[in-house]
């Protein structure tokens, strides 16, 4: 992040680890060998506000105390992150701040939704196209294999929202193919199990089962 996302291409904004990725310097990965240690690198790197359980970065204090980082590599990115507050307008009156009160119109509207597709469609990129397979004849025959091909849940991945709208892998193919598309789920993401309830194991005033409240 410092040396080719900072140093080379001149990025100079917020840089936010995913939910629990500084914890698993010390926890999963191994690279640290506690959160204190985890932190530093964490910030020397280039990382500015940690997101997620753990929080190493509380022991960034004790960090500068040890002299294991210097303050000023931390003011850095508390610079960072306050000129991102001020842009957002944080510390401004919501009157002067266009997006304080956006109607509940924006939400899902046909601009915004214009402007994602074109997100989605610019941000991909082609490894490979064997064959010249891509784009997609209208005139062949298509089998779409897999039980992903047509889960509305996996296009949604994870952090996500509720969509009006899903496109799935095999729905999307069929848009565009039209005709001689066919689909077979092949198989299940797991092998078959029966599923036993624990409920048995519980007990409430001496008998099976558990006491609900709400």
């Amino acid at each position: 992040l410092q040396r080719i996302l900072r140093d080379e291409w001149g990025f100079n904004r917020v840089v936010v680890s995913d939910c629990g990725a500084i914890a698993d310097f010390y926890t999963s990965h191994k690279v640290s060998s506690d959160a204190l240690h985890a932190a530093v690198k964490g910030v020397l790197a280039g990382t500015d506000l940690e997101c997620g359980y753990g929080y190493a970065y509380h022991e960034l204090v004790d960090a500068v105390s040890r002299g294991l980082i210097y303050e000023s590599d931390i003011d850095k990115s508390v610079l960072r992150l306050l000129i991102e507050r001020f842009d957002l307008g944080d510390f401004d009156d919501n009157a002067i701040v266009p997006w304080a009160n956006l109607p509940h119109s924006t939400v899902n509207s046909e601009k915004h939704r214009a402007l994602a597709l074109d997100m989605a469609r610019q941000s991909m990129t082609l490894l490979q196209n064997k064959k010249n397979i891509l784009p997609l004849s209208k005139n062949r025959k298509i089998a779409v294999i897999g039980p992903n091909a047509d889960d509305e849940r996996l296009m949604w991945g994870n952090y996500n929202g509720t969509p009006e709208k899903t496109t799935t892998a095999l729905s999307g193919i069929r848009s565009v193919a039209r005709q001689d598309v066919f689909y077979d789920k092949g198989c299940d993401l797991v092998d078959d199990m029966i599923l036993e309830s624990l409920i048995k194991e519980c007990s409430f005033e001496g008998k099976p089962g558990i006491k609900a409240s709400y």
